[in-house]
Parts: structure tokens; sequence; C-alpha cells
């Protein structure tokens, strides 16, 4: 399940990069 929040911080970065 430690993928789980490696994946939900990654989408945060994205939507962080994108605005």
């Amino acid at each position: 399940v430690t993928v789980t929040r490696l994946q939900t911080k990654n989408i945060i970065m994205i939507e962080a990069t994108v605005g």
C-alpha cells in the first residue's frame, strides 16, 4: 500500500505543476 502514498504525492505534484 506504500505505492498509494507515492502515487498521491505524485498526483499532487503534477497538479501543482499544471497550476
